[in-house]
């Protein structure tokens, strides 16, 4: 498979749906990563960082589609997605000790 603009565009979109899915789910406290009012911290720190895509991505899709805005995509997508494997880490396998794992991502 060929990455061309399409590619990293929907990769991209597909990053960016996944932590808002992680913000709102901390917010409405059917996810934890197990640190009680230190989740918060998470919770703040993963509402900047959504902020902070959501404008990169929507900066960068002005203008025309060179190779130059087709490696930024692919860097700035591996970097987020780096994020969101750390993120996703740390409210499944890796959470504190409020809220040990156990099995379930969601809250009951």
């Amino acid at each position: 498979m060929k990455l061309n603009s399409k590619n990293t565009s929907i990769f991209n979109w597909t990053i960016f749906t996944y932590l808002l899915l992680i913000l709102l789910l901390l917010i409405q406290g059917k996810i934890t990563f197990g640190y009680g009012l230190g989740d918060l911290a998470y919770l703040f720190g993963t509402g900047i960082i959504t902020l902070i895509y959501l404008a990169i991505l929507i900066l960068n899709n002005r203008g025309k589609n060179t190779g130059n805005k087709k490696r930024l995509n692919i860097i700035m997508g591996l970097i987020f997605l780096t994020i969101v494997i750390y993120l996703t880490y740390g409210f499944t396998i890796g959470r504190g000790i409020e809220y040990r794992w156990n099995g379930n991502i969601f809250i009951n």
